[in-house]
């Protein structure tokens, strides 16, 4: 039988046992506005935000975007500072982790959750918007029309209930559960090193509850990670019963044998299904962490904290008002990391926020509903596959649809390619475009990364410096000697002409043009001229 902690307190909803022989930390760690940090995370302005725009938490590690639960556990064990759980952040780190095996599996498993196909609208009405509690009453709202739309009691499973969840938490975990569902919803709103000791919040019936849950979501093809985690609710479990197993808390986030280094080897990785993957950056990619037993785990199997999701839920939805229509966008999960200004104990935020929809995902969602386009990409590249860097908004693109043709009963189809049959075009010996979509005429379009001219390679930001254009030309084989394959496309700099700067700019004039080839017209004038390549 593993050694007791040592319990420094315990009562029905609270228990607090040392964990490692550590000199706890000395000062408390620098604060920042939440507000203020997930703006700057999520790179965009928030409309409404779950907390007070003064409360605090945290400063992030240099500026990075770590999942919240993950930091507060990694920064807990590298500066030997007390950490607190609660029930509602370790089932909100498996519910992302389970939105993002139905967001990832969406058409398998489709007729477990929903009878219809494609995607049915769930339209709320509210009288105002005008302070949090609106809000969070549309969210009530979807969550009933969800209930009443899926076959599975997902709402049950889902949203946090715990005895110390609170509205917002409540609320966030209902985002998570839209979340999970985008894939069958629209959703429509009309106005009218070493920790020294722990704590960990809730009753047993709140832990048992989880433990239940994860036996219920091993139904939709996730046994490869609940059998990991059943282990992980037994010891929340059997901590709050009084018997906190010292040997359970010190591979919180790795066994002592691995202490050092910056990776993360403990049962906290166990709670990430899916890892960001190096491309698209989503958590598409499969936690190789899981599929080695516990026991045979070394330092070399360690997950980088930076590989975790964000932690941080989206879904869009309309807003109808007298005023018009508006594309907005409910964010929620892991906001932060909070400290304990007396005792110095960390632990993960959540809430919520309503942001502007970006807005390429509205022209996405309008290809997506008027044109003939492909699953999405899966993105385990067969070999040979042309691969070189990609705009982030393609990426974004390719999640939607891999390929596919726009206006194609017209007399000007764009023909967009799969993303295995991109090409490599050289326009100069040492400045090769990729082509991606081809049009009737045997034209193609192209897209390639220019350094700016005003741009500065000392910059931090990589987009100060580099921009990225799209061009439109005939391609010619040629002979090419340095060519593998002995051949090569190349476009003529003198019938290439440059037609948008980023992927986003492209698809809006090509909506705004109505599917016309809007380079052809007289009154066109290109951003750049393709001579300053030569």
């Amino acid at each position: 039988m593993s050694q007791i902690a040592s319990i420094l307190h315990h009562d029905e909803n609270e228990i607090c046992f040392k964990v490692d022989e550590v000199d706890v930390f000395k000062n408390l760690l620098p604060l920042q506005t939440c507000f203020k940090q997930l703006e700057k995370r999520l790179n965009s302005s928030l409309i409404a935000f779950s907390h007070d725009e003064n409360f605090e938490v945290i400063e992030q590690l240099n500026n990075s975007n770590l999942h919240s639960l993950v930091n507060a556990v990694h920064q807990a064990f590298a500066e030997h500072r007390p950490l607190l759980l609660t029930p509602d952040a370790i089932w909100m780190a498996i519910a992302e982790g389970f939105a993002q095996h139905i967001n990832n599996n969406a058409e398998r498993l489709r007729y477990q959750f929903v009878s219809h196909s494609s995607k049915r609208e769930l339209k709320v009405a509210v009288e105002k918007l005008t302070n949090n509690q609106d809000w969070q009453q549309a969210v009530e709202l979807w969550s009933k029309l969800i209930d009443e739309n899926v076959k599975a009691d997902i709402a049950d499973l889902m949203v946090c209930d715990f005895s110390t969840t609170t509205p917002i938490i409540r609320t966030a975990s209902q985002v998570v559960m839209m979340d999970a569902l985008k894939q069958y919803f629209d959703y429509g709103l009309y106005a009218i090193c070493g920790i020294p000791w722990i704590i960990v919040l809730g009753s047993i019936d709140d832990w048992q509850k989880i433990r239940e849950r994860v036996a219920i979501i091993s139904q939709y093809d996730l046994d490869w990670w609940t059998k990991r985690l059943l282990p992980i609710c037994d010891g929340f479990i059997e901590t709050v019963a009084g018997k906190p197993s010292l040997e359970f808390w010190q591979h919180i986030c790795k066994p002592q044998s691995m202490y050092g280094g910056d990776v993360i080897t403990g049962w906290l990785a166990d709670l990430f299904p899916y890892l960001k993957d190096d491309i698209t950056k989503s958590p598409t990619y499969k936690n190789p962490i899981l599929e080695t037993p516990r026991e045979e785990l070394t330092i070399n199997h360690g997950i980088p904290p930076r590989m975790f999701p964000n932690g941080i839920s989206q879904a869009s939805f309309s807003l109808s008002t007298l005023q018009g229509e508006s594309h907005l966008e409910l964010i929620a999960g892991f906001i932060g990391v909070c400290q304990n200004q007396q005792t110095g104990c960390l632990h993960p935020e959540i809430g919520w926020g309503i942001r502007q929809q970006d807005n390429f995902v509205g022209i996405l969602n309008k290809l997506e509903k008027e044109h003939q386009l492909n699953s999405p990409t899966n993105w385990e590249f067969e070999e040979g596959s042309y691969m070189n860097e990609l705009p982030a908004d393609l990426i974004q693109l390719l999640e939607r649809f891999d390929g596919g043709t726009l206006f194609a009963n017209t007399e000007h189809p764009w023909n967009i390619k799969a993303f295995k049959e991109y090409t490599p075009c050289k326009i100069t010996d040492n400045k090769v475009f990729t082509i991606f979509i081809q049009l009737k005429d045997n034209r193609c379009i192209a897209f390639a990364n220019i350094r700016r001219k005003n741009g500065k390679f000392g910059d931090k930001d990589y987009r100060t410096w580099f921009e990225w254009w799209i061009v439109v030309g005939k391609p010619i084989l040629i002979e090419d000697k340095g060519s593998i394959e002995s051949k090569s496309w190349i476009l003529k700099p003198e019938s290439t002409k440059m037609i948008a700067k980023g992927i986003p700019q492209l698809f809006e004039r090509i909506i705004q043009a109505e599917g016309r080839y809007y380079f052809d017209a007289e009154d066109f004038i290109a951003d750049e001229s393709i001579q300053i390549l030569s």
